[in-house]
């Protein structure tokens, strides 16, 4: 069940909407129907009266930019903004969450679970969007012997110029190992 709240006159609505992606409300003046991102105040499109909510959904669907379906995921991008979801087939919106991306559409930050599942990595990236290939590596300074964790990317990547990359790799293949001032010990893929 999803509760919407009216964004006019306060009431809220509960509602089986196929979608927690979007909120609703009706403009009596207008006589329409707002379709809203949900969680924030970004208009969607409008449909004419008071609309069902079999109509929200088809229209809602048909205001997508992309969707695409890998694996046990569906992944999909809103029009017009700079968000997008992801949900588990089985296991829905606990498996899922939202997305966010910079005007280029490099994926900026993400919610729902702690690490992206690599089907939603691969969606995204057949969105046309990019993911960059984080990885969080863990080893020690050669002449101390301190050990450190730092985020770094593997492959080319515009974010080498961003304070928390601590180091750009070729590959995966070359990042185990000794690098001359500091050796890795092990990496784990965030996204």
């Amino acid at each position: 069940m999803l509760v919407l709240k009216n964004k006019y006159n306060g009431e809220t609505l509960q509602t089986e909407a196929p979608s927690p992606f979007y909120s609703i409300s009706y403009n009596l003046a207008k006589d329409e129907t707002q379709v809203y991102a949900f969680d924030s105040n970004v208009l969607l499109f409008t449909l004419s009266g008071n609309a069902d909510n079999n109509t929200i959904d088809e229209a809602f669907w048909k205001n997508w930019d992309a969707k695409s379906v890998v694996g046990d995921y569906d992944i999909g991008i809103i029009s017009g903004t700079n968000r997008g979801w992801f949900e588990h087939h089985t296991y829905g919106e606990e498996a899922g969450g939202g997305l966010w991306f910079d005007k280029d559409g490099n994926l900026e930050d993400y919610d729902g679970i702690q690490i992206l599942p690599e089907d939603v990595v691969k969606g995204i990236r057949e969105l046309g969007c990019k993911v960059p290939d984080t990885i969080c590596v863990d080893g020690y300074w050669n002449d101390s012997k301190e050990e450190f964790s730092y985020n770094a990317v593997i492959g080319e990547n515009e974010k080498i110029d961003d304070e928390d990359i601590f180091y750009q790799f070729d590959s995966a293949d070359e990042v185990i190992g000794d690098h001359g001032d500091f050796t890795i010990t092990s990496f784990t893929r965030i996204f």
